[in-house]
């Protein structure tokens, strides 16, 4: 094999390699199939807000969902995100909901979903252009 026919054969295991990241390399999803998805909440509403015991929002949806389609059952946690954050890096637990965004310090140490929800806001004003709000207030 000539070198270069060996180093295309690198390039290309190497590639497909990375096609499978992030992977469940602790084996995650087996240990909550033999037990329960492990869930941390910390309060980012209106993302997800414990309510009542309850946890709420469009992520607790999207993990309801997503233990359907797995047939797996949940066991929801409430802590602070710092908390929560360490028990997942830990392995401590499966997930962690709180409302994350990519500009999160903990992108460093644990892997992050792809967004689930994208926000655009519009600001108007009165034709007149004299806002009926303070620029603190916008």
């Amino acid at each position: 094999m000539t070198g270069r026919s060996l180093l295309a054969l690198l390039v290309a295991g190497s590639l497909a390699a990375c096609s499978r990241y992030p992977a469940d390399v602790r084996g995650s999803l087996e240990q909550a199939r033999q037990g329960a998805l492990e869930v941390g909440v910390a309060d980012a509403p209106p993302w997800i807000e414990w309510n009542d015991g309850d946890p709420t929002g469009v992520e607790a949806d999207l993990i309801r969902a997503f233990a359907e389609a797995e047939d797996l059952e949940i066991e929801w946690l409430q802590r602070d995100e710092e908390t929560l954050m360490h028990a997942l890096e830990a392995g401590d637990l499966h997930i962690v909901a709180a409302g994350l965004t990519k500009k999160t310090p903990w992108k460093k140490h644990v892997s992050l979903s792809e967004p689930v929800s994208t926000c655009k806001s519009y600001i108007g004003v009165p034709a007149s252009g004299v806002p009926t709000l303070s620029d603190a207030d916008i």
